[in-house]
């Protein structure tokens, strides 16, 4: 684990999956969702529109971090 921490590789993918989210941001905006079926159909939409491809690591990322 804490090879994983000092790994360059690690903060680059973490630093695609943020320009990701700031790009669904766009789409999005800042307002608060309270239901997380519907925040899941709003990322699914702003990837479309946005042309964003997450993968279910990423995707998990995102909602955690907004949850």
């Amino acid at each position: 684990m804490f090879k994983d921490l000092l790994d360059s590789k690690t903060w680059a993918n973490q630093k695609q999956i943020l320009l990701k989210a700031r790009q669904l941001q766009q789409a999005i905006g800042t307002e608060q969702h309270d239901n997380m079926n519907d925040f899941e159909a709003t990322i699914k939409a702003a990837c479309k529109t946005q042309a964003v491809t997450l993968d279910a690591k990423e995707k998990k990322q995102i909602a955690d971090a907004v949850s």
